[in-house]
């Protein structure tokens, strides 16, 4: 390589490991674009099929939710 020119950021980037459910969920929706996502009701984060998400009709509306908290948290805000 010659000395004026810079490495691109993205060949250093590591490999992502350690990362939370809700950072790989949102890595598979991002990476694969096959794969139907939505978002919790709640924090947002983003939902598929590998996921597992919670699922409940409130007022005639099915909504999805990551976590049983965030489904707490959802009914708490009412």
């Amino acid at each position: 390589m010659e000395d004026n020119e810079e490495e691109s950021p993205e060949e250093e980037l590591p490999e992502h490991r350690g990362l939370t459910s809700s950072e790989e969920a949102f890595m598979r929706g991002y990476l694969d674009d096959d794969n139907e996502t939505a978002e919790c009701t709640e924090c947002g984060c983003l939902l598929d099929e590998a996921t597992k998400p919670l699922k409940k009709e409130i007022d005639e509306e099915e909504l999805l939710f990551c976590s049983k908290s965030c489904l707490e948290d959802y009914r708490d805000s009412f």
